[in-house]
């Protein structure tokens, strides 16, 4: 038996290649020993990131990779988004806080700040057989932690 058909090597399918992307990491802080003013607060940005996209190679060329940019909705816009697509009895059921055949496409077209994009045109995206599952858990996930990751605060023994 070739050495090949004895590798230990876990199959594709166990970690989808959507997975595998590269995540948006939070960008690096500075530390500053300052305290923050109401005014500072006040005047936070909202979070973006670049999302990386792999596309097949066409033509025995080699798979590219182009970025969309997302970015961060409020907590009361993120609540109310959650609050529109409640989950039916059955998900509820299940423990589910929304249904998530419209919930995730509703989450991506909010936070897709380029391309621009639609509900209906998320909800194609969703629904295209020619994205997996893992592919479009990529962006859902990216506009998931633009949203919900807490800001980095490094906590001093004093404080």
């Amino acid at each position: 038996m070739p050495a090949s058909a004895t590798s230990t090597k876990e199959p594709d399918a166990i970690e989808p290649r959507a997975a595998r992307a590269e995540a948006p990491e939070p960008e690096p802080v500075e530390e500053v020993e300052e305290i923050a003013t109401f005014a500072d607060l006040m005047a936070k940005d909202i979070r973006r990131a670049d999302v990386p996209v792999q596309f097949p190679a066409k033509n025995g060329g080699k798979p590219t990779r182009k970025i969309v940019k997302m970015r961060s909705i409020s907590a009361i816009d993120y609540d109310d988004l959650v609050s529109s697509y409640a989950p039916n009895r059955q998900q509820r059921d299940l423990g589910m806080q929304y249904d998530p055949e419209k919930f995730q496409p509703a989450l991506v077209a909010e936070c897709m700040e380029q391309p621009t994009m639609t509900l209906d045109q998320a909800t194609a995206l969703y629904k295209n057989p020619k994205w997996s599952g893992g592919e479009f858990a990529t962006l859902f996930l990216a506009a998931q932690r633009l949203c919900n990751v807490t800001m980095d605060v490094p906590f001093s023994a004093t404080g």
